[in-house]
């Protein structure tokens, strides 16, 4: 389906066959400019793992998935039943909540934390970075290029520093598993930002809009 945005063309692939053609067929369809609608900066295009196709995509790819083991993932899955309790007990004690902010963008945040392995002392400030930024792109937020730029530039540094601690200290996190693995620093600091905005964002949505009352039925044909 072709669509445009004002100033942008684009074409939009509805059909899970498609989907699945474009997804296989990288040649044609490179995420080079991005993964959004509007072209990524150029700087960061083929850069960030998630601008990066085959063979340097799949490299990055087997090293992150090196960090996710089966015990691993059996730890995962114990922790974010029990961050899961722990935030509907809270909501549960306050009767009235603002679900997006509240439940949905505080569950998976705290699961990429747990992931990574964030101090919960650090936790308020990269949740309030990551959303800032996420809200950025937004133009009825009114949040200008300087504050975006400047929540951009502490995250990064906190994402270095953080790598740099769990290279210095390893703990038993995936984080310590890829910071002392065969990424680089700077791979790993970008995939730090990719896994903060995309897997906070996907989750938050996908949890606001299951709550969401279903449309009116379609007209029988």
């Amino acid at each position: 389906m072709r669509a445009y945005r004002s100033d942008i063309e684009f074409w939009a692939v509805l059909g899970h066959r498609q989907v699945e053609q474009a997804n296989r067929d990288w040649q044609t369809f490179s995420t080079h400019d991005g993964t959004t609608i509007v072209p990524f900066p150029p700087e960061r295009r083929g850069v960030m793992f998630v601008t990066k196709d085959p063979p340097a995509y799949n490299r990055i790819r087997r090293l992150i998935s090196a960090g996710f083991t089966p015990r691993m993932i059996g730890r995962l899955e114990e922790q974010i039943r029990i961050r899961t309790e722990r935030i509907l007990d809270d909501a549960a004690t306050r009767g009235e909540l603002d679900f997006v902010p509240e439940i949905a963008y505080q569950l998976p945040m705290h699961v990429i934390a747990d992931i990574v392995g964030i101090p919960e002392a650090d936790r308020p400030e990269v949740f309030h970075l990551t959303d800032l930024i996420m809200r950025a792109t937004d133009p009825f937020q009114e949040i200008s290029k300087e504050e975006q730029g400047t929540a951009e530039v502490a995250l990064f540094t906190y994402a270095h520093e953080l790598s740099a601690a769990k290279r210095t200290n390893p703990t038993d996190d995936v984080w310590s598993i890829l910071a002392t693995g065969e990424l680089d620093e700077f791979e790993l600091d970008l995939f730090f930002m990719v896994l903060t905005f995309a897997g906070s964002e996907t989750t938050r949505n996908a949890l606001a809009q299951a709550l969401m009352p279903p449309g009116p039925p379609r007209p029988a044909r």
